[in-house]
Parts: structure tokens; sequence; C-alpha cells
């Protein structure tokens, strides 16, 4: 039998208040779903592997996509691609640019 964990199954009773301070941050809130989604996840497909079932790789990456962290970057990467030095194109517009070129040859 697989347990799931948490982040806040890991901090002993000493920290629990903290823990559950920080818990308002939302990052720190984001992370520890994401901790939780992911030992789900871990669980789930090594059940799946022990039982010889075959997993569909488009879920996993559904799953994976629904990850805070997931999106965070993807936030992060859209606000770089804006990013501009007077006279220049954008970042964005190098990428399309490039990608462009690249199907060309």
């Amino acid at each position: 039998n697989l347990a799931v964990f948490s982040l806040s199954s890991l901090v002993n009773s000493t920290f629990q208040g903290l823990f559950n301070q920080s818990m308002e941050i939302p990052l720190i809130k984001h992370i520890s779903e994401d901790f939780s989604k992911v030992s789900e996840i871990i669980k789930n497909r090594t059940r799946m592997i022990a039982q010889d079932k075959n997993f569909n790789s488009s879920t996993l990456k559904s799953e994976w996509d629904n990850l805070h962290f997931t999106n965070h970057v993807k936030n992060a990467s859209e606000e770089i691609k804006k990013f501009k030095l007077p006279g220049l194109p954008s970042i964005g517009d190098i990428l399309d640019k490039s990608r462009n070129m690249s199907t060309k040859l």
C-alpha cells in the first residue's frame, strides 16, 4: 500500500503552527498542493505499472499541466516574450521569426 505524502505530513507537531501560517502565503500553498498532486500521480502510475496496466501519456501530460508550478512557468514565459529593448523587436517576435526560419529549412 503506497501512502500519499503531503508537506504537512512531513512537518512535526513543533512546527505545525508555523506551517499552518505559511500556508496563507499563496506560493507556499501552491508548492504544497503541487507536492501532494505529484505524490498522487506517482502513486497512481506506480500502481498501474504494478498491475501491468498501460497508462495514457496524454492523461499524464494533462496532470502535469494542471500543476500550479507549470502555470507559473507558462506565465513567466509569456512575460519574458514581451521583453523588448529600445529599437529592437520583442523576444517573442524574435522567437516567432526564428521558428518561421527553421520551418523553411
